[in-house]
């Protein structure tokens, strides 16, 4: 066994000896925290979930950090979530501590890769990804999937696994094409692609993303859900193109304005996700 699985190992049996907490925990410790700020609750809080952070952490490998690092970062992420965790919000603190570790490892991630230099060829391919894909989505009428991008520039396995990797760097969404408008909660959850599958409850993960969209106008919220396809009830429905999104009885926009306004509400959602440990 190397060093760093050894710590890894030594960890993971220190930190097992901390309970999960049960709702109603969660509850009258975060109460303790924001009203009494009391330090033997917050100590609690963060033992309970540090489990949470590694399960997260693991799944970020091969982006430069070593695990261990990883870790370091995600719990910084489990200690912003433990300070401004409002349980009237209506959702459990895994839920909300899950998007507060993955920020700040991702934030870590973009961050060092900010300082790897691209050779420009690798920025033609880039570019000429881009561009393929907005032409597949017009052709289409969806979002294109990697395979179909790859096939239509002729890239074979190896570089198309660079551009995918050079890609993940970066923080760009772009929706200025003609296709769908692609799933909702990997759009706020992460804007790197290929993102794991979210490990939290999904009931709760519902509650927090319909609690986002109310902080839209009724007609950005409308825009967004047909676009995406999300649901009242947060299941997935048909999504509808910009001219079907446009044409709708609650719209009635041209395709270009309900272009603008989705794309200033998809910004909007990101800001309001970024910003709830502030």
């Amino acid at each position: 066994m190397n060093k760093n699985a050894s710590s890894i190992s030594v960890y993971l049996k220190d930190i097992s000896r901390y309970n999960l907490l049960t709702a109603e925990e969660e509850i009258e410790l975060s109460n303790l925290i924001r009203f009494e700020d009391d330090e033997e609750a917050r100590q609690r809080m963060i033992n309970s979930n540090l489990r949470l952070v590694v399960n997260i952490a693991k799944r970020y490998t091969n982006r430069g950090f070593s695990v261990l690092d990883l870790i370091e970062e995600g719990n910084i992420g489990l200690m912003k979530a433990v300070e401004n965790f409002d349980p009237a919000e209506g959702c459990r603190f895994s839920t909300y501590a899950t998007w507060r570790i993955k920020q700040t490892i991702r934030r870590a991630i973009a961050y060092k890769a900010k300082s790897i230099h691209i050779p420009s060829y690798m920025n033609e391919l880039i570019s000429g990804w881009k561009e393929a894909k907005r032409v597949l989505a017009q052709e289409l009428n969806r979002a294109p999937t990697t395979d179909e991008i790859s096939d239509k520039l002729g890239l074979s396995r190896k570089k198309k696994m660079f551009v995918l990797q050079a890609l993940s760097s970066s923080s760009v969404v772009s929706s200025d094409g003609e296709g769908i408008g692609g799933n909702l909660e990997e759009f706020i959850e992460s804007s790197f692609k290929d993102e794991p599958k979210n490990i939290f409850d999904k009931e709760d993960e519902e509650i927090f993303l319909n609690k986002l969209l109310k902080k839209l106008t009724p007609r950005e919220e409308k825009i967004i859900r047909l676009r995406f396809g999300y649901g009242e009830d947060g299941k997935q429905v048909e999504q509808l193109t910009l001219k079907e999104t446009a044409e709708d009885e609650d719209i009635m926009l041209t395709k270009e304005r309900v272009r603008q306004i989705e794309q200033q509400s998809l910004l909007k959602l990101k800001k309001f996700s970024a910003n709830m440990d502030s």
